[in-house]
């Protein structure tokens, strides 16, 4: 499943820790390979996780992009050209300087996401929404994820989204309020703001350790105690396992483990 996440304020939005995060809790708990890719650069995603490759890694995306547009690469080689992201296979990729030509980009980021194998593909949509490249992935994902913050100004940006660039991307979209506090606002009428219904919207709460170990660079090692329920994280625990469950539940198919099921 190829998911596109956005938000309306750059890194002040949380939309790259929450990439991370629900990476890898879904790698962890559903032993499963995760890619993510970006329509600019990583740095951002490498500052707040542990990588088990150097920076020079960096370097043969060059390589990638010659063997990619030829078509001498193997599809199961496409993950050596990631950085993992701690113990979870988490793979991130950094493939399409915004220097090449945008049809160039366009071609690396489809044919890509055709081939590799992946159920989660995460794709954060930096800049402007409504930008060539941006509007490109959103058409070719099958999924949208919107993250944005409770208040005034983001609202507005979520409803000028909903009124054009979304009227013209025929995919299902879920919105999430990042850093959610109950105290200032409710999950009803953040919906009734924001013009969508509760059963599009999902919530992450604020929580200390998460925001630590964002600073500390080691936001990967999360995963594990969310899957134990550690006490420090278990307000994350329901509510990531909810945007799993938008994700790929269906009403007669589940595809997402519960709890009891996670590798601990």
């Amino acid at each position: 499943m190829n998911i596109a996440v956005i938000s309306s304020q750059g890194i002040a939005s949380g939309k790259t820790s929450f990439i991370s995060l629900l990476a890898s809790v879904f790698a962890h708990t559903q032993q499963k390979r995760v890619a993510i890719f970006s329509t600019d650069r990583i740095n951002e995603l490498l500052g707040i996780n542990e990588t088990k490759e150097t920076a020079s890694l960096i370097k043969s995306a060059n390589i990638y992009r010659a063997q990619l547009l030829s078509a001498t690469i193997k599809d199961q080689d496409i993950w050596d050209y990631g950085f993992r992201l701690g113990e979870e296979e988490v793979f991130a990729f950094d493939i399409a300087p915004r220097a090449l030509p945008i049809e160039e980009q366009k071609e690396i980021f489809s044919k890509t996401l055709a081939r590799v194998k992946t159920p989660m593909a995460l794709i954060e949509l930096k800049g402007d929404p409504f930008e060539e490249l941006n509007k490109f992935i959103l058409e070719s994902c099958d999924v949208v994820l919107y993250v944005f913050n409770q208040n005034v100004k983001d609202f507005e940006m979520v409803r000028k989204y909903k009124d054009t660039v979304s009227k013209n991307v025929a995919v299902k979209t879920g919105y999430i309020c990042q850093r959610f506090d109950a105290n200032i606002m409710g999950e009803k009428m953040v919906a009734r703001q924001i013009g969508v219904q509760v059963t599009n919207l999902m919530q992450i709460p604020y929580n200390a350790v998460i925001a630590k170990e964002c600073v500390d660079g080691k936001l990967n090692t999360v995963a594990r105690f969310i899957a134990k329920g550690h006490y420090e994280v278990l307000n994350i625990r329901p509510k990531i396992l909810e945007v799993m469950q938008y994700l790929y539940d269906t009403g007669s198919k589940k595809y997402i483990k519960g709890v009891e099921k996670w590798a601990k």
